[in-house]
Protein backbone atom coordinates (compact mmCIF):
# COMPACT_ATOMS: atom_id res chain seq x y z
CA UNK A 1 0.00 0.00 0.00
CA UNK A 2 1.21 3.58 -0.79
CA UNK A 3 0.24 6.77 0.92
CA UNK A 4 -2.82 7.33 -2.13
CA UNK A 5 -4.02 3.65 -1.48
CA UNK A 6 -3.70 4.37 1.96
CA UNK A 7 -6.07 7.93 1.53
CA UNK A 8 -8.34 6.25 -0.79
CA UNK A 9 -9.09 3.50 1.89
CA UNK A 10 -10.33 6.36 4.10
CA UNK A 11 -12.21 7.87 1.60
CA UNK A 12 -14.25 5.11 0.72
CA UNK A 13 -14.30 4.47 4.70
CA UNK A 14 -16.19 8.02 5.67
CA UNK A 15 -17.11 9.23 2.62
CA UNK A 16 -14.64 12.57 2.94
CA UNK A 17 -10.75 13.03 2.91
CA UNK A 18 -9.13 13.31 6.55
CA UNK A 19 -7.01 16.24 6.96
CA UNK A 20 -3.34 15.87 6.41
CA UNK A 21 -2.42 16.79 9.97
CA UNK A 22 -4.08 13.17 10.47
CA UNK A 23 -1.25 11.30 8.77
CA UNK A 24 1.09 13.13 10.48
CA UNK A 25 -0.01 12.35 13.99
CA UNK A 26 -0.23 8.87 12.60
CA UNK A 27 3.47 9.05 12.15
CA UNK A 28 4.32 10.85 15.49
CA UNK A 29 2.70 7.59 16.92
CA UNK A 30 4.32 5.46 14.96
CA UNK A 31 7.38 6.89 16.15
CA UNK A 32 6.60 7.17 19.70
CA UNK A 33 5.10 3.39 20.10
CA UNK A 34 6.34 1.09 17.62
CA UNK A 35 9.45 -0.51 17.74
CA UNK A 36 9.83 -3.49 15.07
CA UNK A 37 12.34 -5.05 12.78
CA UNK A 38 10.65 -2.95 9.78
CA UNK A 39 11.94 -0.14 12.23
CA UNK A 40 15.84 -1.15 12.37
CA UNK A 41 18.73 0.46 10.63
CA UNK A 42 22.59 -0.43 11.28
CA UNK A 43 25.74 1.79 11.11
CA UNK A 44 29.01 2.14 12.25
CA UNK A 45 30.77 4.80 14.47
CA UNK A 46 33.77 5.46 15.26
CA UNK A 47 34.63 5.69 18.88
CA UNK A 48 34.81 9.11 21.02
CA UNK A 49 34.26 10.68 24.44
CA UNK A 50 30.90 11.50 22.79
CA UNK A 51 29.30 10.79 19.40
CA UNK A 52 26.57 12.35 17.66
CA UNK A 53 23.76 9.82 16.71
CA UNK A 54 21.82 8.82 13.14
CA UNK A 55 19.62 10.93 11.75
CA UNK A 56 16.36 9.86 12.50
CA UNK A 57 17.53 7.66 15.94
CA UNK A 58 14.02 6.24 18.44
CA UNK A 59 16.36 3.83 20.38
CA UNK A 60 19.27 1.51 20.71
CA UNK A 61 19.07 -2.40 19.58
CA UNK A 62 22.16 -3.04 20.19
CA UNK A 63 25.76 -1.98 20.10
CA UNK A 64 29.30 -3.28 20.04
CA UNK A 65 32.94 -2.64 19.51
CA UNK A 66 34.04 -4.26 16.63
CA UNK A 67 37.06 -5.60 18.25
CA UNK A 68 38.52 -9.39 18.84
CA UNK A 69 36.59 -10.57 20.73
CA UNK A 70 33.82 -8.09 20.28
CA UNK A 71 32.79 -5.89 23.31
CA UNK A 72 29.06 -5.47 23.93
CA UNK A 73 28.34 -1.70 25.19
CA UNK A 74 26.28 -1.69 28.13
CA UNK A 75 23.18 0.95 28.24
CA UNK A 76 23.34 3.21 31.49
CA UNK A 77 22.06 6.54 32.69
CA UNK A 78 23.78 9.97 32.17
CA UNK A 79 23.83 10.00 35.81
CA UNK A 80 25.90 7.04 36.61
CA UNK A 81 28.45 7.87 33.84
CA UNK A 82 29.35 10.83 35.73
CA UNK A 83 29.67 8.90 39.15
CA UNK A 84 31.63 6.10 37.26
CA UNK A 85 33.67 8.68 34.97
CA UNK A 86 36.91 7.47 34.58
CA UNK A 87 39.82 7.66 31.13
CA UNK A 88 40.43 3.94 30.05
CA UNK A 89 41.46 2.51 27.47
CA UNK A 90 38.06 0.47 26.07
CA UNK A 91 34.49 1.62 26.90
CA UNK A 92 32.18 -0.56 28.38
CA UNK A 93 29.06 1.19 28.65
CA UNK A 94 27.44 3.80 27.23
CA UNK A 95 24.48 6.87 27.66
CA UNK A 96 22.32 8.47 25.24
CA UNK A 97 20.97 12.33 26.10
CA UNK A 98 20.08 14.56 23.46
CA UNK A 99 21.26 12.61 20.17
CA UNK A 100 24.18 11.67 21.73
CA UNK A 101 25.96 8.64 23.12
CA UNK A 102 28.78 8.96 25.60
CA UNK A 103 30.86 6.40 26.64
CA UNK A 104 32.46 5.45 29.19
CA UNK A 105 35.79 4.68 30.04
CA UNK A 106 36.47 7.45 28.18
CA UNK A 107 38.31 5.66 25.38
CA UNK A 108 41.72 6.25 24.28
CA UNK A 109 41.34 4.16 21.22
CA UNK A 110 38.93 4.89 17.78
CA UNK A 111 37.72 1.57 17.64
CA UNK A 112 34.45 0.71 15.57
CA UNK A 113 31.01 0.64 17.19
CA UNK A 114 28.65 -1.13 15.68
CA UNK A 115 25.31 0.19 16.48
CA UNK A 116 21.75 -1.17 15.81
CA UNK A 117 18.99 1.18 16.11
CA UNK A 118 15.61 1.76 15.67
CA UNK A 119 14.59 4.92 13.31
CA UNK A 120 12.12 7.48 12.87
CA UNK A 121 9.35 6.61 10.00
CA UNK A 122 9.37 9.00 7.79
CA UNK A 123 6.22 11.68 7.07
CA UNK A 124 4.41 10.45 3.98
CA UNK A 125 3.75 13.14 1.25
CA UNK A 126 3.12 12.27 -2.04
CA UNK A 127 0.96 9.85 -3.43
CA UNK A 128 3.36 7.38 -4.56
CA UNK A 129 5.49 7.36 -0.77
CA UNK A 130 5.35 4.36 1.40
CA UNK A 131 7.37 2.50 4.17
CA UNK A 132 7.61 -0.82 5.56
CA UNK A 133 5.11 -0.37 8.27
CA UNK A 134 2.34 0.99 5.52
CA UNK A 135 3.37 -1.78 3.53
CA UNK A 136 3.16 -4.83 6.13
CA UNK A 137 1.14 -3.36 8.62
CA UNK A 138 -1.35 -1.05 6.80
CA UNK A 139 -3.96 -1.28 9.83
CA UNK A 140 -1.90 0.95 12.00
CA UNK A 141 -2.29 3.73 9.17
CA UNK A 142 -5.62 2.93 8.22
CA UNK A 143 -6.76 2.53 12.40
CA UNK A 144 -4.49 5.35 13.56
CA UNK A 145 -5.91 7.84 10.85
CA UNK A 146 -9.71 7.20 11.62
CA UNK A 147 -8.61 7.71 15.18
CA UNK A 148 -7.47 11.17 15.10
CA UNK A 149 -9.87 11.91 12.33
CA UNK A 150 -12.60 11.04 14.58
CA UNK A 151 -10.87 13.09 17.42
CA UNK A 152 -10.48 16.08 15.28
CA UNK A 153 -14.05 15.95 14.39
CA UNK A 154 -15.02 15.41 17.90
CA UNK A 155 -16.44 11.95 17.80
CA UNK A 156 -15.29 10.26 20.99
CA UNK A 157 -17.53 7.34 20.43
CA UNK A 158 -15.44 6.50 17.08
CA UNK A 159 -12.27 7.83 17.93
CA UNK A 160 -12.38 5.21 20.55
CA UNK A 161 -13.61 2.48 18.65
CA UNK A 162 -10.56 3.18 16.07
CA UNK A 163 -8.30 3.69 18.88
CA UNK A 164 -9.13 0.20 20.13
CA UNK A 165 -8.27 -1.20 16.70
CA UNK A 166 -5.13 0.44 16.25
CA UNK A 167 -4.06 -0.72 20.00
CA UNK A 168 -4.72 -4.47 18.18
CA UNK A 169 -2.71 -3.48 15.20
CA UNK A 170 0.08 -1.89 17.39
CA UNK A 171 0.08 -5.21 19.41
CA UNK A 172 -0.33 -7.74 16.65
CA UNK A 173 2.45 -6.21 15.04
CA UNK A 174 4.53 -6.27 18.03
CA UNK A 175 3.71 -9.85 19.01
CA UNK A 176 4.11 -10.89 15.24
CA UNK A 177 7.50 -9.37 14.89
CA UNK A 178 8.41 -10.96 18.42
CA UNK A 179 7.76 -14.60 16.94
CA UNK A 180 9.65 -13.91 14.10
CA UNK A 181 12.89 -12.21 15.66
CA UNK A 182 12.27 -15.52 18.63
CA UNK A 183 11.29 -18.40 15.94
CA UNK A 184 9.22 -19.70 18.27
CA UNK A 185 12.29 -21.16 20.12
CA UNK A 186 12.47 -19.90 24.26
CA UNK A 187 15.42 -17.39 24.84
CA UNK A 188 18.77 -18.44 25.91
CA UNK A 189 20.77 -16.31 28.56
CA UNK A 190 23.94 -15.64 27.47
CA UNK A 191 26.38 -15.79 30.82
CA UNK A 192 29.96 -15.08 30.42
CA UNK A 193 32.52 -14.01 27.82
CA UNK A 194 33.38 -15.64 24.56
CA UNK A 195 36.76 -17.71 24.94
Amino acid sequence: MNFGELKAALLAEIGRAPSDVVYQLVTADINRELRISEMVETTTLTEAASITLPTGFLGVVRAYLDTDPRIALTPTTGQALDRMHYNGNTAREYAIEDGVMYLNPVPTTSETIHLTYYKRVADLSADTDTNDILTNHPAIYIYGALTHHAALKQDAQKAALWKAAYDIAIDGAMKNDTKIKNAGAPLKVAVGTAP
